[in-house]
């Protein structure tokens, strides 16, 4: 299983790999939700151990678009008001 793999002498590191480059970024998420992969109802989620339960329930809520946005509030048919962003207004 592990062949192939290359072994180095030095500190493990987190890696974004959904992005155009290697670090991670607010913005890449952004463009990685709005390409429409959270949408895909066949996606398969995969918990990992590594990181807090309460993260891996908003992944999985956030896969199934069950994250109560203005927009999925409005999608719903529940009046949300505006749906500009208080913060922005965008």
């Amino acid at each position: 299983m592990i062949g192939g793999q290359v072994l180095v002498a030095s500190n493990d590191q987190w890696c974004w790999d959904k992005g155009a480059v290697d670090r991670f970024s607010v913005l890449e998420v952004k463009k990685w939700i709005d390409s429409g992969y959270p949408s895909d109802n066949n996606a398969v989620f995969s918990w990992c151990k590594w990181v807090p339960i309460k993260c891996n329930i908003f992944m999985w809520r956030m896969l199934m678009d069950r994250i109560p946005t203005k927009q999925a509030l409005a999608r719903r048919n529940i009046n949300v008001g505006d749906r500009l962003c208080s913060f922005c207004e965008d």
